[in-house]
């Protein structure tokens, strides 16, 4: 990391440092911050000719995405789903009013007009900052089920992955119970949007059932306490309304050879969206079916092996930063196969991620109620709008 960079850190650092309260001085640790990014960006100008940016991340608020292809830099730009989908199909969206509500984990934040104009005014936001994405980034990268707000082609997020370095140690002891009890790991920073408190009672109803069952919830842990806990656990079950087969945590899952099962709607699209060999192989699954494939990984340890066994080889074969790093390459040579691109019109996924079912139906019927179906920011896919809000109506029957 060059010095400029560095320097650009710092001001940022002093700036989130002060605490809200403080406009003023907040308001003058602006000129710094945007001195620095000034010089970052020139510097980095002058040393690159290729930007991948992603998760929102760009020079000044994606007015550079332009200056840089006037200067002829090529630009690819990843889409990580809270900058891509909108906001009352995105349980992250969700989580923050929930946590600023200050209610229990089990009362939802009510949904008054201030919460519902919020929704309103940031997928608006979104969907702008997609728009200008699309239209100055050579390529841009999403998953499919996350790309509702997207008009142009792009390359499936799965196809190219997440770099991922082995462990140095693959033949870590695993810690046993006593008494051989099969030990699933949870682990999340958003209980919420993970549906933990479902998670939790399907868990505990097969534990009434008798089976072997040692069950740990992680939340709020350092992450190295994390991999611990994930060295020593048989598999990871993940959340309940995941739109991708396999994330981050799982991913690190798969290289310690560990199972996950990911629960999410987006389990019965996957297989129309994204060619078979794409397609990480966790156990992805719908919720209603989450129960049974613990049941099986619980009391098949072959199964279990032959699971973790298959994500390890994939994330080794596919998601290796060697790999990752060709992927690109063909992408900038333009030899990448019409196979790893995705038309946002044919994907027509309408639940979203991080959030139930009956949340979407109670958040979508109170944006149309107050602002109409053009709220919604889906008019350039009357397809998938017309899906969502017959799966709307189907809840008021």
């Amino acid at each position: 990391m060059g010095w400029p960079a560095r320097v650009a850190r710092f001001f940022v650092k002093r700036r989130v440092a002060v605490p809200e309260a403080a406009r003023w001085r907040r308001r003058a640790w602006l000129i710094p911050v945007l001195a620095s990014r000034v010089i970052l960006f020139l510097w980095a100008l002058r040393q690159f000719d290729v930007f991948i940016m992603g998760g929102g991340s760009s020079f000044f608020r994606f007015w550079d995405l332009p200056l840089l292809r006037l200067f002829g830099r090529r630009v690819i730009y990843v889409l990580h789903g809270t900058d891509s989908r909108p906001a009352y199909l995105d349980g992250s969206f969700y989580q923050e009013r929930h946590a600023r509500s200050r209610q229990s984990d089990v009362t939802p934040p009510a949904l008054d007009d201030e919460f519902v104009d919020a929704y309103v005014s940031t997928t608006r936001a979104r969907r702008r900052d997609v728009r200008w994405i699309e239209r100055h980034a050579e390529v841009v990268i999403c998953g499919p089920g996350f790309a509702q707000l997207l008009e142009k082609p792009f390359v499936n997020f799965a196809v190219i992955g997440i770099p991922f370095s082995p462990p140095q140690n693959t033949n870590l002891p695993i810690p046993r119970a006593p008494d051989g009890r099969v030990r699933i790991l949870h682990a999340t920073s958003d209980m919420v949007g993970r549906g933990t408190l479902i998670t939790r009672g399907l868990i505990e109803e097969l534990i009434q059932r008798g089976l072997p069952i040692d069950f740990i919830v992680m939340t709020g842990q350092p992450h190295l306490r994390v991999l611990d806990e994930l060295k020593a656990c048989d598999f990871v079950v993940d959340g309940q309304w995941a739109d991708t087969p396999m994330a981050g945590f799982a991913t690190e899952a798969a290289r310690f050879g560990k199972p996950v099962v990911m629960g999410g709607y987006y389990a019965a699209f996957v297989q129309r969206d994204m060619p078979e060999e794409t397609i990480p192989p966790t156990c992805f699954t719908t919720p209603d079916q989450m129960q049974a494939t613990i049941e099986r990984l619980v009391l098949d340890p072959i199964y279990r092996a032959q699971v973790g066994e298959r994500m390890c080889q994939f994330v080794l074969d596919s998601w290796s930063p060697s790999s990752v790093a060709a992927k690109y390459l063909r992408l900038l040579d333009g030899s990448a196969p019409q196979t790893w691109w995705n038309d946002p019109y044919r994907n027509l996924y309408h639940l979203g991620g991080g959030i139930s079912a009956d949340r979407i139906r109670a958040i979508v019927r109170a944006i149309v109620s107050r602002h109409g179906e053009q709220a919604l920011q889906l008019d350039h896919n009357p397809e998938l709008r017309e899906m969502l809000m017959a799966f709307v109506r189907e809840g008021q029957s």
